[in-house]
């Protein structure tokens, strides 16, 4: 911090509603955002505003600040809020990069698990027509196709769970949508605490 200067100080309660992926429904997020300059306008950064607060310091009555002084501190306000709000856009982007690659990867696991049952009894149809074709008796013959129809409402189960697996995946995939779109920011508000004159020497 430098050792003397002076300048405008503004704080305010930024809420910007449900601001990540990982809160709940009812949860929400609240900054204290400091906005300050000195008064030969160079901005300082939110770091060094909250290390003021660490200063001892005394109270001295002065005047509130001029229509100039309150634009400028509520134009440089909105611009914090602005990179808080693209911080919180780029975590939810996150979040949501980070479910949808768990969810690739369950699918694919899934799917492929499926997939191999189904091309393994399609293998054990094949070889159990022969057994059919190359039937010698006709107990043979019955007791092969039994086994080659049993085989077939196995390969039809398979198919209808792979098929319902699909689907889930499906609604897991309009749920995640669904999730980022209600957590997505729609509306903020920033309420100004004080704004006051501040002096170091």
């Amino acid at each position: 911090m430098a050792q003397s200067g002076e300048g405008w100080k503004s704080a305010g309660n930024f809420n910007p509603g449900k601001a990540t992926g990982r809160l709940t429904d009812t949860d929400t997020e609240q900054y204290t955002l400091f906005t300050a300059y000195t008064a030969d306008g160079e901005p300082l950064p939110q770091e060094l505003c909250e290390k003021m607060f660490l200063c001892a310091g005394r109270e001295i009555a002065a005047a509130g600040p001029t229509p100039l002084q309150k634009r400028k501190l509520a134009e440089s306000a909105e611009q914090h809020r602005k990179g808080k709000l693209q911080q919180i856009d780029s975590r939810n982007l996150s979040y949501f990069k980070e479910e949808e690659d768990r969810i690739f990867r369950w699918e694919k696991d899934l799917i492929n698990s499926l997939e191999n049952e189904l091309d393994t009894v399609k293998r054990q149809i094949r070889e159990q027509e022969r057994a059919v074709r190359n039937a010698v008796t006709m107990e043979e013959k019955i007791e092969a196709t039994k086994k080659l129809d049993e085989l077939e409402r196995s390969k039809r189960r398979k198919r209808n769970n792979l098929a319902e697996h699909e689907d889930e995946i499906a609604g897991k995939r309009r749920k995640l949508l669904s999730d980022l779109d209600a957590r997505m920011i729609k509306q903020t508000r920033f309420d100004d605490i004080f704004a006051i004159e501040w002096q170091i020497i």
